[in-house]
């Protein structure tokens, strides 16, 4: 166990505490990555998980051994501390630096994208620009190469299979309507990757 907790520690300080906590309250990861501070109690050392994050749907009270309560109240402490505001940016730039090496390799990063979620609104910070959450421009797009309805996956299938189709003036057209957008698409090796400019 002394080598597991260290390989936890190895992590990084915005996956570590998931880790531990798994561990130590023997719950399920999907559990832990939707933990809400709301359904902590640390004076009681109970944790309730509401039904609709449950496996079963049934909502059940975990109890909180004092190591739990101590991970949590560290994770807590990095998030709340406004004198050591260099700390909590720290684990928020390694939970970024994981994810991307963690979409790099293609893994599932869900519960590094809950923990940047719940950083980001410990600092009053909302995350927007995401070609979904604009979603009138990509459908807009999506709707003029004739796909009602379509997202941005839609328009990168199909741009995937104009390219595969040679159809080099479909694929030109979505690369540079989403260029419009802000959007810029690469092709990799891996596959194709996007990012707002």
């Amino acid at each position: 166990i002394k080598a597991l907790w260290k390989a936890f520690e190895a992590e990084g300080k915005a996956i570590e505490p998931m880790f531990k906590l798994r561990l130590v309250t023997a719950q399920r990861g999907g559990e832990i990555e939707s933990m809400r501070w709301q359904d902590v109690d640390l004076d009681s050392g109970w944790w309730t998980i509401p039904a609709e994050h449950s496996k079963n749907n049934l909502s059940h009270r975990v109890p909180l051994s004092d190591m739990a309560i101590d991970i949590l109240l560290v994770h807590k402490k990095a998030m709340d501390d406004d004198l050591d505001i260099s700390r909590a940016l720290a684990v928020l730039f390694d939970t970024v630096r994981e994810g991307n090496s963690g979409l790099d390799a293609g893994a599932d990063v869900s519960a590094l994208v809950a923990a940047f979620d719940e950083m980001m609104t410990v600092f009053g910070l909302t995350v927007t620009g995401s070609p979904e959450a604009d979603e009138g421009s990509v459908a807009a797009l999506a709707e003029s190469l004739g796909i009602n309805g379509g997202d941005m996956d839609d328009l990168l299938a199909l741009r995937a299979k104009a390219r595969a189709d040679k159809d080099w003036v479909t694929a030109d057209a979505i690369r540079d309507g989403l260029a419009e957008l802000d959007i810029t698409i690469e092709d990799t090796a891996d596959g194709v990757r996007w990012h707002r400019n």
